[in-house]
């Protein structure tokens, strides 16, 4: 097997850094290529052009100003020879190999004069397949038979393979920092974590949205954000997406540096750098002004247009209030339809409203005078139970269970709910709505995970 030879090493290893470290323009890349190459491989002149869709073959770099630059530059060539005629560049496009000939050549006659003045007689050019290329690599050489030489042709061969690879490289090390930039300037918050949750990278829009510097929060879990607004489900279904390689998004409460509470719209997107999902890519979207225009809106209505139900808003103040008091007494039942809502929600958004309307009913036909029912988000409920000297919150789950495990008429045959259901209890569980949701929260999170069932 053939090996570079350790000056061609020793070049690229100086251009990869350099195009990691010092960026600089274009031109002064290909400069440092062309005078890389022409020192390397003991040349006069080296060039590179680039094939252009209108058919023209532009110089971007040269080893040296010379005459036959300037020529070349103004005289440029064409790949189909109908201004100047097939000179080196053009006839390595057309035979896609390799190609020399001696500048007495007829077909160079344009730029005879310039390089007779460079003292420049033999020249080779090859085409380099890449994007966007074609590129092309040409070398001169100041005697007539410079490359029929078996070693220069060799080491000529090492140069266009690593040139090739080193434009392939700079290409994907570009885009990587396009897209670093625009993430790192992005107006919504993002961060990146590895597999376990660890940060190693989060945007500006971050460090202004939650008051951490990118030292602070980089080697932190996203927990350190948490505002124990979400349960053990939330968390439970948000890990098994994205390890499965799966989109995951929702609305979040976190809180930032000062403890001030922020409801985030949270997409998580994992992506790879080997074989398997290695990383995740979260974006944050502050939409707390619109979520709290929306809680305004829902404590004016206070009912559920699509299930009749109360809204999240109205029942949490209803409960809130005077319900608090240690000396009620009422239970709370969490009712979790997730798995079957995100079923029919896949055979289109009508079907999945008229479901929803029907399940509301079937919940609100299961209650006593007293009892009251409220959606909390797509196929989550919640059910309040007054006591009232005999508790009845048994008698009721019975009768929930029944009246949404039957199947939905629009899909009788097909599909059939399986409900889960917890019960917290006030005030043996807690006196304020956010912990009585988070131990019926828990209860759930303990149940075997349902299946819709056919």
């Amino acid at each position: 097997m053939n090996h570079a030879p350790p000056s061609l090493d020793c070049l690229f290893y100086e251009l990869y850094a350099t195009a990691v470290r010092e960026p600089g323009t274009d031109e002064q890349l290909w400069e440092r290529i062309a005078s890389g190459l022409a020192a390397t491989l003991k040349l006069p002149l080296v060039m590179i052009g680039h094939y252009d869709k209108q058919g023209t073959i532009s110089v971007l770099g040269t080893s040296r100003d010379c005459n036959l630059w300037i020529d070349m530059q103004r005289v440029p060539e064409r790949w189909d020879g109908s201004v100047v005629g097939k000179s080196l560049a053009a006839m390595a496009l057309e035979a896609r190999r390799p190609v020399s000939l001696t500048l007495d050549d007829e077909r160079f006659v344009c730029w005879q004069e310039s390089a007779r003045k460079d003292h420049l007689f033999s020249g080779w050019a090859v085409a380099v397949e890449v994007p966007p290329g074609p590129y092309l690599l040409q070398a001169f050489a100041d005697t007539p038979g410079a490359f029929q030489d078996a070693g220069l042709a060799e080491q000529l061969d090492h140069a266009r393979q690593r040139f090739a690879r080193f434009i392939e490289d700079l290409a994907a090390l570009r885009e990587q920092r396009l897209l670093a930039r625009a993430l790192d300037h992005a107006g919504n918050a993002a961060f990146i974590t590895d597999r376990d949750g660890t940060i190693e990278w989060c945007n500006q829009a971050f460090t202004r949205l939650y008051g951490y510097s990118r030292e602070e929060a980089v080697g932190q879990n996203p927990r350190f954000l948490k505002s124990g607004r979400q349960g053990v489900r939330y968390y439970r279904e948000l890990w098994s997406t994205i390890r499965a390689g799966k989109v995951w998004s929702g609305e979040t409460v976190d809180r930032d540096r000062d403890g001030v509470a922020y409801t985030v719209r949270q997409t998580i997107s994992p992506f790879a750098l080997d074989d398997r999902p290695s990383h995740y890519l979260a974006l944050h979207d502050d939409v707390s002004v619109e979520r709290a225009a929306r809680l305004r809106q829902e404590l004016r209505t206070g009912i559920d247009p699509v299930s009749g139900l109360m809204t999240r808003a109205a029942f949490e103040a209803q409960l809130s209030g005077t319900e608090s008091s240690p000396e009620h007494h009422w239970s709370l039942l969490l009712i979790s339809l997730r798995e079957f809502q995100a079923g029919v929600s896949a055979l289109g958004q009508d079907l999945a409203e008229s479901i929803t309307a029907e399940i509301g009913k079937r919940i609100r036909g299961a209650l006593t005078e007293r009892d009251c029912a409220a959606v909390l988000a797509p196929g989550e409920y919640a059910v309040q139970a007054h006591h009232n000297g005999h508790d009845h919150t048994p008698e009721l789950e019975q009768a929930l269970r029944r009246a949404l495990t039957q199947p939905v008429p629009h899909l009788a045959g097909t599909l059939k709910p399986a409900p889960q259901i917890a019960v917290a209890r006030h005030p043996e569980d807690g006196i304020d709505f956010d912990t009585l949701i988070h131990h019926a929260d828990h209860k759930l999170a303990d149940q075997p995970m349902p299946r819709v069932r056919h």
